[in-house]
């Protein structure tokens, strides 16, 4: 199968989480540490394969963000991706250090090790993207959408916080698909309304249908709030550009 991704110019994304045994089979439950690298071994023997590894950033790897790097390098991964965990089910509360249990700490040291971990993919030739942006990792007060009060300063653009900072995206990038066919806007998002199921629609329809066109609507007459509760961790768009 890898050489068929291979000829047909297809890459493989794989998420990893843990690029020690310990940490990897502690997340990954029932995974084995050892056929995870026998495996990227095999990759690496297939010429020009696109490999991407992602790690869900959490409580029990966050340590891990900046050797992942090292791990990266050394099993020829072209890109990595940090994305923050999500609890959108509350399945894994206990991990989630953004939202569910937020510690400053945490968040702090976080912003420092994708820091330098961007700069080693640069060193190194390798793809470097992350979701957590300043707005996740703002240890400061909460946007108040009323007024500019208790916004961070790379929000305060305009009179109106929420117009300026608060303006979600996700429903225009991608499709999120969980494993019983579940379908939400934008994969790592933290959309938290169903707007298909693949069991009964087609990519076509839902991508097209009323619930997802439900969704850009709310975000462009800037009724989030009314569709989704996790305003936090919008992705930010200046709005202006979204109303084109």
């Amino acid at each position: 199968m890898a050489i068929k991704l291979a000829q047909n110019d297809i890459g493989l994304t794989i998420s990893i989480d843990g690029n020690t045994k310990e940490v990897y089979e502690h997340i990954r439950r029932g995974g084995s540490f050892k056929t995870l690298t026998e495996k990227l071994t095999m990759l690496n023997k297939i010429k020009k394969f696109n490999l991407v590894s992602t790690m869900v950033v959490m409580k029990s790897n966050y340590h891990q963000i900046e050797s992942f790097v090292d791990f990266a390098r050394e099993y020829n991964i072209k890109a990595l991706q940090f994305i923050f965990i999500n609890s959108r089910n509350m399945k894994y509360k206990d991990e989630d250090i953004f939202k569910a249990n937020k510690d400053k700490d945490i968040l702090l040291k976080i912003d420092i090790s994708l820091k330098k971990a961007a700069q080693k993919c640069r060193e190194h030739g390798i793809s470097f993207n992350t979701n957590i942006n300043q707005d996740i990792l703002n240890t400061g007060p909460a946007c108040n959408t009323a007024s500019t009060q208790g916004c961070s300063p790379n929000k305060i653009e305009s009179q109106n916080c929420r117009k300026s900072a608060s303006t979600c995206n996700a429903p225009w990038k991608s499709l999120d698909i969980d494993v019983d066919g579940n379908v939400w806007p934008s994969a790592n998002s933290l959309c938290n309304n169903i707007v298909g199921n693949l069991n009964t629609d087609t990519l076509d329809d839902i991508w097209n249908g009323e619930k997802i066109v439900n969704y850009r609507q709310k975000i462009i007459s800037g009724q989030i709030e009314q569709i989704c509760n996790l305003k936090d961790f919008y992705n930010s768009v200046p709005f202006e550009l979204l109303r084109k």
